[in-house]
């Protein structure tokens, strides 16, 4: 009786937060909803998927709308924030054509090797979690192609008349000495060891 209670409540926040970051970052409202709108008909696909294959939801399956706000909005924020990069040195057709060049491959093997992973619960013997590997991989496949391809060609319609203010010069140069960029920038020289004086 408290599983559903449960479930709406922790997919509220996962969602509600995951807005929050996004809107931080991009500061527009394109940037927010676009990588959302992937998570959404992912899922939207994965239940019709579902009642194609005569395989209804269990349990288990019933956490893949969190996972998919997760995993695959991660691919419509990383398409974002380069095309927004790419907005400001570039016009028309060429900001599309350079962000997929830059993009696609790395995009495609993260949800390559993610969709592998998934895949491999298929060979478990309890139908719950075979089902489970089937939709999530699924979930990302769909996640993949409306993050690449499905966002190139509403961002080549629907193009935004400049970048939003985090990705021009003037806000990265105010911004530079702020106290996010420091904390950054202290992790970034621990993990990486070639900034260390030898």
């Amino acid at each position: 009786m408290l599983v559903k209670p449960w479930f709406g409540l922790h997919h509220s926040r996962s969602t509600g937060t995951n807005l929050l970051i996004l809107y931080w970052g991009f500061r527009t409202l394109q940037g927010v909803i676009l990588p959302i709108f992937i998570a959404l008909f992912s899922s939207i696909w994965i239940l019709g998927i579902s009642v194609v294959l005569n395989r209804p939801m269990t349990m288990i399956s019933a956490v893949i709308p969190i996972m998919m706000v997760a995993l695959v909005s991660a691919y419509g924020v990383h398409f974002m924030n380069r095309y927004y990069d790419f907005r400001q040195q570039f016009e028309g057709h060429a900001v599309i054509k350079n962000t997929l060049d830059w993009v696609l491959v790395p995009i495609f093997l993260s949800a390559a090797t993610t969709i592998g992973g998934f895949f491999s619960l298929m060979t478990a013997s309890f139908r719950p979690v075979s089902d489970f590997g089937l939709y999530a991989g699924l979930g990302v496949f769909f996640g993949f192609l409306l993050a690449t391809f499905s966002l190139a060609a509403f961002l080549t319609i629907f193009r935004p008349k400049k970048a939003p203010k985090p990705f021009q010069p003037r806000w990265r140069v105010k911004n530079s000495s702020s106290l996010i960029n420091k904390i950054l920038n202290f992790i970034y020289k621990i993990g990486n060891p070639q900034t260390k004086k030898l």
